[in-house]
């Protein structure tokens, strides 16, 4: 059986892309990504949010370079922990090496610019509440 290292987020970013370049002139892009996800805690819900490293290289990189805090988008790649040493201790972070990015707002939209007509969302990303909230099922 072969292994499977793959990611995929919808989310929000939290802050503009930044786009640096290494000695041998490779664009690479550092960027976080928020998801959210919720749970009912008694009859309420409530809401976590989860932070996400993201890093794209080369022609990714500079395409991502045009996205903007606050976009929502989709991401698919896979996961690289990295390690180093601080003070004697041995830390650890975890990064999302991206395959893929989309910007969400742009695929809503047909080729005239009609919006697709997908649910409203509010600004934690989930439905609103509508009139099929008292459904049984």
């Amino acid at each position: 059986m072969r292994n499977l290292n793959r990611v995929e987020l919808i989310g929000r970013l939290g802050r503009e892309p930044e786009v640096r370049y290494t000695q041998s002139g490779l664009a690479v892009c550092t960027m976080s990504v928020a998801t959210e996800h919720r749970t009912k805690k008694g009859s309420d819900w409530e809401g976590k949010t989860t932070w996400h490293n993201v890093v794209a290289w080369r022609d990714l990189a500079e395409r991502a370079s045009n996205l903007n805090k606050g976009d929502l988008v989709y991401i698919q790649g896979r996961l690289n922990q990295e390690s180093w040493e601080k003070n004697g201790e041995t830390r650890y972070t975890v990064k999302i090496i991206a395959d893929t990015i989309f910007l969400c707002e742009e695929l809503r939209k047909n080729e005239d610019g009609a919006d697709r007509g997908w649910p409203d969302h509010d600004s934690s990303g989930f439905p609103q509440d509508g009139p099929d909230d008292d459904l049984p099922f």
